[in-house]
């Protein structure tokens, strides 16, 4: 894989949900297809958080939600890209944790890490067949006209 495409206004809409839940991690999925090497966003579903509410640097997402969006992607020809989630005043990059937790192969894992000073920091992640993390590079598109 070579990179990660989201248009502006799903990136926003990425940061406005991750900065809503803190101080914990936010999480949600990323809905696409894949095309040419690259990664195609073209929805997000937010999750829930239910990862206990004490743990403040874990997630959980919603397993009903995940089976719901895997169904209805399949049926309009798309697919689950992989998650987001956030590491609050961390880094963007695939902690101990999300190593341990990274069971589904060709997934990509976007990390943003919302700084105290309102600056976010992302990093883009595939996981292919083997269990390690291959950075993406993260390219702005335009919505379709």
């Amino acid at each position: 894989m070579r990179g990660l495409l989201l248009s502006p206004a799903l990136a926003i809409r990425i940061e406005g949900h991750v900065r809503s839940e803190l101080p914990r991690e936010a999480c949600g999925l990323m809905i696409g297809q894949t095309g040419n090497g690259l990664l195609v966003v073209d929805r997000v579903m937010p999750s829930a958080n239910l990862a206990p509410v004490e743990c403040l640097d874990r997630f959980e997402i919603d397993s009903a939600l995940h089976l719901r969006e895997q169904a209805a992607a399949r049926e309009s020809g798309q697919e689950i890209l992989g998650i987001y989630h956030s590491h609050p005043n961390g880094l963007p990059e695939p902690s101990d944790r999300d190593l341990d937790g990274a069971w589904i192969p060709d997934f990509v894992w976007l990390i943003l890490a919302p700084g105290a000073d309102q600056t976010t920091r992302w990093g883009a992640f595939f996981r292919g067949k083997t269990a390690t993390f291959e950075p993406l590079e993260i390219f702005a598109k335009e919505p379709k006209t």
